[in-house]
């Protein structure tokens, strides 16, 4: 399909931006966001709150008869500067605990679970939204 054909497929499936949005409708899209010429902001509308919700930018380019996709997809930056210090005020602690090793051990390990606890749930969180976005665009079907 065309750039223009691909834009047009995903805006049938992405909402404007609400600031707030009533839980319990099942009328809505699947994203939210923006689709503009060939470039797109969006993210999954979901019931309930999810720091780890992906970001997704990306444009359409064509080439020949075919469409390239490209994407980004990064957490909210407010997230990202949360998890970071937070990690940050582990790493400190444990340069600052020199004498007592089951300490140290402790904050390793809460500086590895905070480390996962991120990258699994966003890692998830990605999975569903290209799930729905590849089965929509391979397709090519407008609603």
């Amino acid at each position: 399909m065309s750039p223009a054909h691909a834009a047009n497929v995903l805006q049938e499936i992405v909402e404007p931006r609400k600031t707030f949005r009533w839980p319990f409708r099942s009328d809505h899209r699947y994203f939210e966001g923006t689709v503009q010429g060939d470039r797109f902001k969006i993210n999954r509308i979901i019931n309930h709150r999810d720091s780890f919700l992906p970001i997704i930018e990306g444009s359409f380019r064509g080439a020949g008869s075919e469409t390239i996709v490209t994407l980004n997809m990064r957490m909210a930056w407010l997230v990202v500067i949360f998890c970071s210090g937070f990690m940050l005020a582990l790493l400190w602690s444990f340069i600052r605990q020199s004498a007592f090793h089951g300490a140290q051990t402790g904050l390793i390990g809460m500086m590895l679970f905070m480390y996962f606890l991120a990258t699994v749930c966003f890692a998830t969180e990605v999975r569903i939204a290209m799930r729905r976005r590849l089965e929509l665009l391979r397709s090519g079907e407008i609603r």
